[in-house]
């Protein structure tokens, strides 16, 4: 099935820069004084502020005219000049973000306008034209979709195909004793590759096998010969005892709970 897509139109408003004068600027660092501050936290003088409070004055009539051409347009007085765009839209093919999109799908036939929504300092004005609903796609949108994973599923069965035939009889590298932790050790692989192989690999059992990677390579393995190691064992020995114990306590707390009336006393009552 096809996507659900919107046809839109929509009018950009530029960011607008003009020179303001004196007057303007000292009324409106007088009104929002608190807007520029410092990175102290405290508020800056006029001087300091001017760049900013120029910047804020450019945003507030960006916006301004924004809303003007929104309602002429909604009016069906737009200017001429205006120049309105047309762009179909759905959840792969979105060239805004989600938040335009979600407020788009919110939108009818009966109200088909979005008020000017401010990206990247630039305020766009939307209109809905028509929605698309999901259909059965054809055979030849289909493939162009299923073929990408068609061909990876089969390059990927060949490839396991060809490691098993492989197993029996395939000639590798070989190492010295190893760990779980010789990753450098495995010079065919960069380190992650040789950490993923290394955690797989000492957590099977089979003496010959292969391991498949992340990135889709397979790395075939022939164990020669292995022994403990000393810490290995006393740690493995640790971890045992510990099991251990902590079943053990667990089991002689439900006896005495089966055997004895549980009760629970609070301090004060």
């Amino acid at each position: 099935m096809s996507e659900i897509s919107y046809e839109v139109n929509y009018i950009k408003q530029a960011k607008i820069e003009k020179e303001h004068d004196a007057q303007k600027i000292d009324e409106h660092y007088a009104q929002n004084r608190t807007h520029f501050k410092g990175e102290d936290g405290k508020i800056l003088v006029l001087e300091e502020a001017r760049v900013s409070v120029i910047t804020e004055l450019n945003q507030k009539a960006t916006k301004d005219m924004a809303l003007r051409t929104y309602i002429a347009y909604k009016k069906g007085k737009l200017a001429a000049e205006v120049e309105v765009e047309s762009i179909i839209i759905s959840h792969n093919n979105n060239p805004f973000n989600t938040e335009i999109l979600e407020k788009i799908q919110k939108l009818s036939v009966l109200s088909p306008f979005l008020k000017p929504i401010e990206i990247d300092g630039e305020y766009i004005t939307f209109e809905l034209v028509n929605v698309n609903p999901s259909t059965i796609k054809s055979f030849e949108e289909a493939k162009s979709l299923v073929e990408p994973m068609f061909i990876t599923q089969e390059k990927n069965a060949n490839l396991l195909q060809l490691a098993n035939d492989s197993l029996a009889t395939f000639k590798g590298t070989t190492t010295d004793f190893i760990t779980n932790k010789d990753a450098l050790k495995i010079t065919e692989l960069d380190v992650t590759q040789a950490n993923e192989f290394l955690l797989e690999l000492f957590n099977t059992q089979k003496k010959r096998g292969y391991i498949s990677l992340e990135n889709g390579n397979i790395v075939l393995y022939n164990i020669l010969e292995q022994k403990m190691l000393t810490n290995t064992n006393n740690n493995q020995n640790n971890s045992v005892a510990k099991l251990k114990s902590t079943m053990f306590n667990e089991g002689l707390i439900t006896n005495l709970q089966n055997k004895y009336k549980t009760e629970i006393f609070l301090e004060g009552l």
